[in-house]
């Protein structure tokens, strides 16, 4: 009897071939928002960067701001409301401080 059950068990599963595909969820979750890269002044810059003394050095940007620097690649932001985002690219060196930028030119239109 016992082996008969461990027989229809595995009939059971080897014809069941059923799967469940979570690339959906993963995309919505770590799809960015429209915000959360956007060009700042025309340059990347970073006011708050890090890096190791190893060599070649290996430096990320720890400014948060409600959205990434054009060029970065790994932008991680909050699902809070504004978004706190940060860059997670290693680069071996840092980006001009957004300080010594000129300040953003604005348009009225009319």
């Amino acid at each position: 009897m016992m082996s008969v059950t461990v027989l229809l068990l595995v009939a059971v599963v080897a014809r069941v071939d059923a799967r469940f595909d979570f690339s959906p969820i993963l995309n919505s979750m770590l799809q960015q928002t429209d915000n959360s890269v956007k060009k700042a002044n025309g340059a990347d810059c970073c006011d708050l960067c890090a890096c190791t003394s190893s060599i070649p050095a290996q430096c990320r940007c720890a400014d948060l701001k409600e959205y990434c620097y054009a060029s970065c690649k790994d932008c991680v932001c909050t699902d809070s409301d504004p978004p706190q985002c940060y860059c997670a690219d290693i680069a071996e060196n840092c980006l001009i401080p957004c300080s010594v930028l000129p300040p953003m030119k604005t348009r009225v239109i009319k």
